[in-house]
């Protein structure tokens, strides 16, 4: 009785330390995420498809919060009990130790070839999945437009190309399954032929219940191998995943602050521009060359000028919807 209640009792344990340690990690980076996606610049979102935005926080942190801990735990326990099978066949039989050997090295390179196409595959799916979602948000914005100018049959036509191309990359993830089930169950067949005859060769010298045992423990190889393997390559493919949000979370660019103003402020609306410089990203021109202008507070102001000459992107800084290279914009005297 004792036996099964620490048996129970440390399921449990492990169980609620694994899930306990999977949340406190998923909460800290879906939080690191969110404000960092608060803090990002306006012109961030304007070149970041809204389609990788929702894959991120839809499928990769379900990934992150429940395919992971429990393809992670269950490839633990499998890969125990595997490792427990192959120890009893080796002292049960040594001579087997000497065959085992070449069988698990196949086994390891099977592993590796499945993972790394596995594996690719994966980032396919979920790099194609993205360009679904976006395809999705982008209709549902420009809804009123596409039925304007009759588009409905050319954006059927491009949301079928990208669900196809999303299909296609997932058929290649689902079929590696059965090849990889085949090749690994061939081999496990393998452990239970050599320890089977190994039993009957050295049947003079083994006690039946050693060879009893030995034969029963091979014969729990012919589907723990191939599930092992599966549960190690898919823990490691949900770890894409993982991959994924560090990948996101270090583009994403932080807005720059100077500090939280008073409750009170702005108290009188005064506007000073000191030779403010601004582009709307690195790699454009500038639009905005040391302008410098001083709006008194509770004056009437207006900006007038040509196409292009800068009205907008004033305002866009005044607003801090873009932020500026150079120089300073105060209102009531805080930059």
């Amino acid at each position: 009785l004792m036996s099964v209640v620490a048996v129970v009792a440390t399921v449990v344990l492990r169980g609620e330390v694994v899930m306990w340690l999977a949340t406190r990690a998923s909460k800290r980076i879906h939080a690191r995420m969110l404000t960092s996606l608060l803090h990002a610049p306006l012109h961030y979102f304007d070149r970041t498809p809204p389609g990788r935005v929702l894959g991120i926080f839809s499928k990769d942190l379900d990934a992150l919060d429940a395919l992971l801990p429990q393809y992670g735990l269950d490839c633990a326990q499998d890969m125990t009990l595997l490792l427990g099978v192959i120890v009893v066949c080796v002292w049960a039989t040594p001579v087997a130790a000497a065959v085992l050997v070449p069988v698990v090295a196949g086994f390891w390179k099977i592993r590796g070839f499945f993972s790394k196409t596995s594996r690719e595959t994966k980032r396919m799916d979920a790099t194609s999945r993205a360009l679904v979602y976006t395809a999705v948000t982008e209709a549902l914005d420009g809804l009123p437009c596409i039925r304007a100018h009759q588009q409905e049959t050319d954006l059927l036509r491009h949301f079928a190309r990208v669900v196809e191309r999303n299909g296609k990359a997932f058929f290649q993830t689902y079929i590696l399954q059965p090849w990889c089930i085949l090749v690994l169950d061939s081999l496990s067949a393998a452990i239970v032929a050599v320890t089977t005859v190994l039993c009957v060769v050295l049947r003079d010298t083994l006690s039946l219940s050693v060879a009893n045992l030995a034969i029963s423990y091979s014969l729990l190889t012919r589907g723990k191998v191939h599930f092992t393997v599966r549960l190690s390559i898919e823990t490691e493919n949900q770890l894409i995943a993982a991959e994924r949000l560090k990948n996101f979370l270090a583009r994403i660019p932080l807005e720059r602050c100077s500090g939280q103003p008073q409750k009170s402020w702005p108290l009188y609306g005064a506007i000073v521009f000191r030779d403010v410089t601004m582009r709307y990203h690195p790699d454009l021109p500038l639009v905005l060359h040391g302008l410098s202008l001083e709006i008194r507070a509770g004056s009437k102001f207006a900006v007038v000028g040509r196409t292009g000459s800068g009205k907008s992107s004033m305002l866009a800084c005044l607003l801090r919807l873009v932020a500026i290279e150079s120089g300073s914009v105060e209102m009531d005297g805080m930059d």
